[in-house]
């Protein structure tokens, strides 16, 4: 097996398409020439360091940030993936919103697209896919619940309409993720970082977050998904979308990490 390692954004060894058995790693994103930005994500710089911003806080406006080359997976699609995310904004008297997602999808075409004022994450009518999303406002025809970790599959984020397995709260259940002055605690929008973990196995997920004072919260655990009968075979383009309406916030992918 050949493995291809980007670290800090540099690309340390290329190929038409990743090999599988590769791990990419980005500790930061200082460089972000393997990417391709669409909507209105951008390269952005935070805490002194490069950052994906996958959704900018601007009113119904979403955006996608993706490896331009896709990836190819094993015979049973089998990944761990890791990163680091920040919500933050400026406007302090309305809640934050609508959230993010990591998404494997066989085209990129429409990634990063403003369905329904951004409350789609960027993820909207992608068709062969799969997204694990991170929700951070409570659309009450279609979200679980406020401050939701939630697993779509062909560009819907109408998770009511998916098995209740599917979706899950970290920590505190039910927390909503309203600023107005001071973030509730335990809540995706509480301007910390985060870090969450995806593991695809044996045709079922695993999905944990974690806000950097307690323990990996397990949001997700034993979810069966065919996600190679989503993407229609072993490719997939990956990356991040995110999203935002009247309500709005920068979503920042901070480092990545991902084994396949």
């Amino acid at each position: 097996m050949r493995q291809m390692l980007m670290t800090a954004g540099l690309i340390l060894a290329a190929s038409p398409a990743f090999a599988a058995g590769t791990t990419i790693i980005y500790k930061n994103f200082n460089n972000t020439s393997a990417f391709t930005f669409a909507g209105n994500a951008i390269p952005a710089t935070d805490r002194s360091q490069g950052v994906l911003r996958v959704a900018q806080d601007a009113e119904s406006q979403s955006g996608a940030a993706y490896l331009t080359t896709p990836i190819t997976l094993g015979p049973n699609g089998s990944f761990e993936t890791v990163f680091k995310f920040i919500v933050h904004g400026t406007v302090k008297t309305n809640p934050w919103a609508d959230g993010l997602t990591f998404v494997l999808a066989k085209s990129p075409v429409g990634l990063g697209s403003v369905s329904n004022e951004g409350s789609d994450l960027g993820y909207a009518g992608m068709t062969n896919s799969m997204a694990v999303e991170y929700d951070i406002y409570y659309n009450s025809t279609f979200d679980g619940g406020p401050n939701e970790v939630a697993v779509d599959t062909n560009g819907s984020v109408d998770v009511q309409a998916n098995p209740i397995n599917s979706w899950g709260q970290p920590y505190a259940q039910g927390t909503a993720c309203v600023v107005n002055g001071v973030q509730p605690t335990n809540c995706l929008a509480d301007g910390q970082v985060w870090t969450t973990t995806i593991k695809y196995q044996g045709g079922y997920l695993y999905i944990t977050a974690q806000d950097g004072k307690n323990a990996p919260y397990p949001v997700v655990q034993h979810y069966a998904v065919n996600l190679i009968q989503l993407l229609g075979g072993h490719t997939a383009y990956v990356g991040f979308t995110g999203g935002g309406g009247l309500y709005h916030a920068n979503f920042d992918i901070l480092a990545w990490e991902m084994k396949y």
